[in-house]
């Protein structure tokens, strides 16, 4: 699953924990979850929106974005992230 979820990042999809529990079929408490397994892992990163542009996001070179009270929460892949995908 967690693999499943850094694809599911890595095309730019909306990276909310409801927008994840819809595609992938599981709870957003679950969802949560492995975010934040993903974070302490080191496999990916919350980027400040202000340093984000829309050229990256529409490349796909960063992650998705997933919608908080305070705006949008961008998010990325780390390296280890990348090499985690690849390792498939």
């Amino acid at each position: 699953m967690i693999r499943q979820i850094l694809d599911y990042l890595h095309q730019g999809n909306d990276f909310s924990n409801k927008a994840i529990q819809r595609s992938l079929g599981i709870s957003e408490f679950m969802a949560e979850n492995y975010k934040n397994q993903l974070i302490k892992g080191g496999y990916i990163n919350k980027v400040d929106d202000t340093a984000c542009e829309t050229k990256k996001c529409s490349s796909k070179l960063c992650g998705g974005c997933s919608s908080s009270d305070i705006g949008l929460i961008h998010w990325e892949l780390t390296d280890k992230g990348k090499k985690a995908l690849l390792a498939r």
